[in-house]
């Protein structure tokens, strides 16, 4: 704890774990609007913390106006994110001799990896207080890289204290909301249901196909060492896509292998279609880790 002496008022800064919960509330699938030339435009990414709407003329600028809203929308895109390490607090700063709280902020720190490359990224904070104030709070997290994980940190000025009051994170890809690990599981899988169904509604014959999922977590150990891994998970693909019973069929690394367990149970798949109905089948899945190139080798 710090605490600074002004020649007016003596203030302390204070910082906490998030008093305020994440929302276990479904939700449809949303995307962000902005207030722009008095009508509301699909923000398209964000820039920072400014959003960008098209103009009406295909063109994308800064939303000129300050109003925002999450609104429904028909349709999930058809990935996944992992948010890892993640830390969500906030902080202020207290005048001891006015019994007063100013400056409050809130913070974010985590990792955000996804399989495939996804092109500008943005979150958006859904908070409410205790008090009933709602509001949110836009970050650009730009491009993803497959299997790179990439570390964002957010400290914003909220103005308010939040209490205990609840929080929600949204993930968008060019506009369209994705899926990520911070959302409860039984939404992830009743969404994922209904996608895989209308994907499937007017095929005859298919073979099981991955649709989404995320990359396995990669060891410390692997990361440091830059040792290729692979493994071999397998599994049954149930009519629904989903992964059930999965196994390690073979692994380099036990710990890799452990990882890629953990990140095949969270799959997807378009399931196997014989004579126009999804039926359940057997799948070997391979995940594989190719450290990035050390940099000093090619010096």
């Amino acid at each position: 704890m710090s605490i600074f002496v002004t020649p007016f008022r003596q203030v302390v800064f204070a910082a906490g774990i998030l008093a305020i919960a994440a929302s276990p509330v479904a939700h449809a699938q949303c995307a962000l609007y902005a207030e722009h030339e008095n009508m509301f435009r699909l923000v398209m990414r964000v820039e920072g913390s400014v959003p960008y709407v098209d103009n009406g003329a295909g063109k994308l600028v800064p939303a000129a106006g300050r109003k925002l809203t999450l609104s429904p929308a028909k349709e999930w895109a058809p990935m996944y994110v992992a948010i890892r390490n993640q830390i969500v607090r906030t902080s202020h700063t207290e005048v001891m001799n006015e019994g007063a709280q100013i400056n409050h902020r809130l913070e974010l720190q985590a990792d955000f990896e996804s399989a495939f490359a996804l092109d500008q990224v943005f979150m958006v904070i859904d908070l409410y207080t205790d008090a009933g104030e709602h509001f949110y709070v836009t970050r650009q997290i730009g491009d993803l890289q497959p299997r790179e994980p990439k570390s964002i940190g957010i400290s914003a000025p909220i103005g308010i204290p939040l209490g205990a009051g609840k929080y929600r994170i949204h993930l968008f890809t060019q506009g369209s909301e994705l899926f990520h690990s911070a959302m409860p599981f039984g939404e992830v899988e009743g969404a994922l249901d209904n996608l895989v169904r209308r994907q499937v509604v007017d095929v005859e014959n298919a073979l099981p196909e991955p649709y989404l999922g995320p990359a396995p977590d990669i060891p410390a150990g692997l990361r440091k060492s830059r040792v290729a891994a692979q493994a071999i998970i397998h599994f049954t693909v149930s009519p629904t896509g989903r992964v059930l019973n999965p196994t390690i069929k073979s692994a380099t690394h036990p710990e890799f292998g452990e990882t890629a367990l953990a990140a095949a149970r969270l799959w997807r798949f378009l399931p196997r279609v014989k004579e126009g109905v999804p039926v359940a089948a057997a799948v070997d899945m391979p995940f594989v880790f190719n450290p990035p190139k050390d940099p000093k080798s090619s010096r």
